[in-house]
């Protein structure tokens, strides 16, 4: 009958109507339609709006998704901002007990030195030697630290990072429905 397809034929090239033609126009999106801008038998140009449809729903979906999207962005400038506070903690803390190692090692040698003249007991050469070894092991502590922190930032930023790249795909989806909810 009239207006059925008798053959589909896939080729390149432009499809002009003839006079007094019909031509069906669909969406690539199934929905209600909200407003139809044309009637059957208007003359329409290249690009004029025909319908939309109703796109409250992925508004709906579109406003969730950017509030995945604002969310994840947020947690991604909150790890950029809080990993170098937390390295230069981690620094200070090992410069701290660097200082402290030193100096510990340093009263150690002189105790011993003054143990081999005889002139402090062994127990106060002991306790500088429990203190030495003790800073040392905390600057050692520190360095695992610092690696263990700079470690969970990469992997937490490259986390957020993807999270970020989701959302924005999610948005973009949402975005290219929305597009097809006007019939031109």
């Amino acid at each position: 009958g009239p207006g059925d397809v008798m053959r589909v034929v896939e080729a390149q090239g432009v499809v002009r109507a003839r006079d007094k033609a019909f031509i069906r126009v669909g969406s690539r999106l199934k929905g209600q339609i909200l407003k139809m801008h044309v009637r059957t038998g208007d003359v329409v140009r290249a690009g004029q709006l025909l319908a939309e449809l109703d796109d409250r729903e992925l508004q709906t979906q579109r406003r969730q998704a950017q509030a995945r999207l604002d969310s994840a962005q947020n947690e991604l400038a909150r790890l950029e901002a809080l990993k170098p506070r937390r390295m230069e903690e981690a620094r200070a803390a090992l410069s701290a007990d660097q200082g402290r190692s030193e100096y510990a090692a340093g009263l150690n040698r002189k105790r011993q030195t003054l143990r081999d003249s005889s002139h402090i007991p062994q127990s106060d050469l002991d306790l500088a030697q429990r203190d030495a070894k003790a800073a040392a092991q905390a600057v050692i502590q520190d360095r695992q630290a610092l690696g263990r922190i700079e470690k969970e930032f990469e992997h937490d930023l490259e986390r957020a990072s993807r999270s970020v790249d989701e959302a924005r795909a999610a948005v973009a989806q949402v975005d290219a429905f929305l597009s097809m909810t006007r019939v031109e």
